[in-house]
């Protein structure tokens, strides 16, 4: 689990700079789901509804930013 903890925070403190570097700006994030990704496992879909859910908490309660998520699925990228 520390390992799944580092990388999230890298990932808020990633997306946290780029928005300071662009103030005002947009920024596009995008997850991977393993629907697209077979050789991720059910684990890796927990982890990244928790990076993603990070995501969201970090820019829009602490940052002040507006989040607008798009759910798209496997099918509209003639996944699997």
């Amino acid at each position: 689990q520390p390992e799944r903890e580092f990388l999230i925070r890298q990932a808020v403190d990633a997306a946290v700079a780029a928005d300071r570097d662009s103030p005002g700006g947009v920024i596009d994030i995008t997850l991977l789901p393993p629907d697209l990704d077979p050789s991720l496992d059910i684990y890796d879909r927990r982890f990244l509804l928790r990076l993603a859910w990070s995501l969201i908490e970090e820019l829009a309660s602490v940052q002040g930013r507006r989040v607008v998520v798009l759910v798209q699925s496997a099918t509209q990228f003639g996944g699997l």
